[in-house]
């Protein structure tokens, strides 16, 4: 779509120039009022009216995307005092056969980097041109008129110029795209290779024996400086990690008789063969009051107990006097299992208590 300029200048019966008069511009042989603009963008004007310069000249754009080409108007004048008004009727402002210079042409919405086509079917639009121009070469593009090391994007890490390559091949920098380079064609030390993601110097580079390799934790190799298999003598004892003194017992602390210094025996019970004990070094843990035995209970095991007489006094003096205490000073209960024989007098010292069930006898004579 288009807008087409109507241009004129405003003068009085005698010629004379009329500024600030105005032009009223309607449709062809009615009173309505037509839409016109300003310029060749922008919106309509808000009315149908322009004012003419201090030339006389005054101007407006009427739009085909308003009007058919047909459509004719009508324009009325008005200079102000002195001036009496004119109208001009059947003003035909479309023309589609008016040469119109190229930088009149809109473009609305389109950016500088498009081109006016022949669509091939009466019509045109906006295109992105093809080239057909390369560093200030017009018409076909040949291939001299490209220079290689100037394109857009060249980046250099996927073209080598020949200042990035020696006379003898070598790559001076970039890296390798091409196909995989075998053996033949590598001489690499070892200490070259890289071990990328890789960190503490603990892993070595594995055959997988599926014709790939992969960095592992080796078996182990080497100990305490020996390498190839691992011997026997390689190992110190001692030296072990997760060596704790209450596993183990170190030379140090065991005596030339076998003795051991510090530590609890955790092996197998120790029979009487090898037990050189006193009575006295028992230990009797738990028990107090002094008024119990050791008796061997019958099933191959022994407990405290105690005594048959009833309390740890009683006992048979010289010449088979049975001797017993005049106070007692300690608790003594007949649990319904003894009886209990003492001679009188006798009293219960102050904090203890001799305790009868049913069933028992405690005889004081």
């Amino acid at each position: 779509m288009a807008r087409y300029p109507f241009e004129s200048t405003l003068t009085d019966q005698q010629g004379h120039i009329l500024s600030g008069g105005t032009c009223t511009v309607k449709l062809s042989g009615t009173d309505t009022a037509a839409t016109i603009y300003e310029a060749l963008t922008g919106d309509a004007k808000s009315d149908n009216i322009v004012t003419s310069g201090s030339d006389g000249v005054y101007k407006f754009f009427v739009s085909d995307s308003d009007y058919n080409l047909s459509q004719k108007f009508r324009l009325i004048l008005k200079g102000g005092p002195g001036f009496d008004p004119r109208t001009i009727d059947d003003i035909l402002m479309f023309n589609p056969l008016t040469p119109i210079e190229g930088t009149a042409i809109s473009s609305t919405g389109e950016a500088v980097t498009k081109y006016l086509r022949a669509d091939g079917d009466d019509t045109s639009s906006w295109q992105t041109a093809p080239v057909t121009s390369v560093s200030g070469s017009t018409g076909a593009v040949a291939d001299g008129d490209i220079d290689h090391d100037s394109l857009a994007n060249f980046a250099a890490n996927e073209h080598f110029t020949q200042a990035n390559i020696t006379a003898t091949g070598t790559v001076a920098s970039g890296t390798w795209q091409g196909t995989a380079i075998d053996g033949t064609y590598v001489d690499l030390e070892g200490t070259e290779l890289k071990s990328t993601g890789e960190a503490g110097g603990t892993k070595f580079l594995r055959e997988d024996s599926d014709g790939t390799c992969s960095w592992q934790t080796p078996p182990v190799t080497s100990v305490s400086g020996s390498t190839g298999a691992v011997a026997d003598g390689d190992i110190d004892h001692d030296s072990l990690a997760n060596f704790a003194a209450n596993e183990h017992f170190t030379q140090a602390n065991i005596t030339a008789t076998g003795t051991i210094a510090s530590g609890t025996w955790q092996g197998t019970a120790v029979d009487g063969t090898y037990v050189d004990l006193e009575g006295t070094e028992l230990k009797s843990t738990g028990e107090g009051g002094g008024t119990k035995f050791l008796r061997e209970d019958g099933d191959g095991s022994c407990s405290w107990q105690t005594g048959s007489g009833g309390g740890s006094y009683d006992s048979i003096g010289t010449n088979d006097i049975l001797i017993t205490k005049i106070t007692i000073d300690e608790n003594i209960t007949f649990g319904g299992t003894d009886n209990g024989l003492s001679i009188g007098p006798l009293s219960i010292a102050n904090g203890y208590t001799v305790s009868v069930v049913n069933g028992t006898r405690w005889l004081v004579l």
